[in-house]
């Protein structure tokens, strides 16, 4: 697997173990079900998106329910996956009393960059949602400085969220893994 496939494997799938070759085809024809029910969705949310600005809706109406709709069909497709690959065992670790500290390391690592990013994108949303004033308006105003803080506070929860789950993962597969050793 070369490492660009690896990098979007461990985001897109959370998994961070080692694939075979069944595994993957697996998670290949998992991918390929998730983006044709994405790509159809998205055009039906765009057909609807259309269908309502043609119908006197107000132009930023229709951009917000096209972004809300948007972000559902996403949410809605990543829980899907995370769903079947948990159900598929794909994700699966395998953890040994040797390697339990790098596996820990790389949860904690990417809880961060979850966190961080999350509290990124959802500060970019707010910001854009207050789109008809000018930029320096909503930054000079102090507004753009209460959304951050904002942010930065619901990335630190998800990042609390989301370490102690794969944490909880980590210490489950070894202790699977001392039962199979007994």
């Amino acid at each position: 697997m070369t490492k660009w496939k690896r990098f979007w494997v461990t985001r897109v799938y959370r998994i961070d173990g080692v694939l075979d070759e069944y595994r993957q085809a697996q998670l290949n024809r998992l991918g390929n079900q998730a983006f044709t029910g994405l790509a159809i969705y998205l055009l039906l949310i765009s057909g609807g998106a259309v269908i309502g600005l043609l119908a006197n809706g107000t132009p930023r109406w229709v951009a917000l329910s096209l972004l809300g709709g948007d972000v559902l069909g996403v949410l809605l497709t990543n829980t899907w996956l995370k769903t079947q690959v948990t159900k598929l065992q794909l994700n699966q670790l395998d953890v040994t009393p040797t390697n339990v500290h790098g596996y820990l390391r790389l949860v904690r690592q990417r809880s961060l960059e979850e966190g961080i990013s999350f509290a990124v994108v959802f500060w970019g949303v707010q910001v854009a949602l207050d789109w008809p004033q000018t930029w320096q308006q909503i930054f000079w105003s102090g507004a753009a400085v209460k959304l951050l803080v904002l942010s930065l506070v619901e990335g630190f929860i998800l990042w609390y969220v989301v370490y102690f789950q794969r944490r909880v993962a980590v210490e489950d597969a070894l202790a699977r893994t001392k039962r199979e050793l007994e």
